[in-house]
């Protein structure tokens, strides 16, 4: 039967401990007692403390659930799924480098500057290293003095590239978390390796369900805990599903 005694507006801990004793003061068992010089003091602020932490756990649980009361990054991450948002991550500086490389070899008709090659530049007593996205060729433009010159301009961006390695198991399958916090979400590419890898195939980032099916050789990126992102394949059905036991190197 409800007691009347009882205080549910107010949940802080001396409320909730007055409360306990405004009810046992109602039971005839207890008429005589000192609730706050014995030993039953103790026990009241035992079981208040205790009603107190439910009562903030749960509020806490409460807010975390719905996307304008939550306060923890993680639970806001989580909520923006179902609004198919993804959390922003870091963006690379870019520079606009003019390059010239001169030769002996004479008979060289153009120059490669490889995918992951870093120029490394100094101001103000800070090094910045700077990375090379794609294959560049270089074209010669000049012979002189018994050199060939090669040159070229194009962008260069801030970091480096880094490199995840997971094994794509239907049976026991791992979340695809990249490890580095900092990673530009707009540079990510994965390369499959099935069958021992004799054919990688290589997976780009897509931003939609539109105009995908089963043999599209896309990936989907979503925001995870502890400020990380994670990586999604298609079902087969919206993007290809990488074969069972494929090395995935993201």
């Amino acid at each position: 039967m409800a007691n009347s005694s009882i205080i549910l507006s107010s949940l802080d801990f001396d409320t909730i401990k007055n409360t306990f004793k405004s009810y046992l003061k109602t039971q005839s068992k207890f008429n005589d007692y000192d609730f706050d010089g014995s030993n039953m003091s103790v026990l009241l602020d035992l079981l208040s403390y205790n009603t107190f932490h439910n009562s903030f756990y749960l509020n806490m649980i409460g807010s975390e659930m719905f996307l304008d009361s939550a306060q923890l990054r993680d639970s806001v991450v989580s909520h923006a799924k179902e609004l198919n948002y993804t959390p922003k991550s870091f963006k690379s500086a870019i520079a606009n480098i003019a390059i010239v490389v001169k030769t002996t070899d004479l008979t060289k008709t153009s120059l490669l500057v490889t995918k992951g090659t870093t120029f490394t530049s100094n101001q103000f007593n800070r090094n910045f290293t700077f990375t090379v996205p794609e294959n560049i060729v270089l074209e010669s433009y000049e012979i002189s003095n018994g050199f060939k010159y090669f040159g070229g301009i194009f962008d260069i961006y801030e970091g480096y590239y880094v490199t995840d390695t997971f094994t794509y198991s239907y049976d026991n399958y791992d979340r695809m978390l990249l490890s580095n916090k900092n990673v530009d979400i707009s540079s990510i590419t994965a390369t499959v390796f099935e069958d021992g890898g004799a054919n990688p195939i290589l997976y780009k980032l897509s931003k939609s369900l539109f105009d995908l099916n089963s043999s599209s050789q896309v990936f989907f990126i979503q925001g995870a805990e502890n400020d990380s992102y994670e990586l999604i394949f298609g079902d087969g059905v919206n993007g290809r599903r990488p074969k069972n036991n494929s090395v995935i190197a993201i």
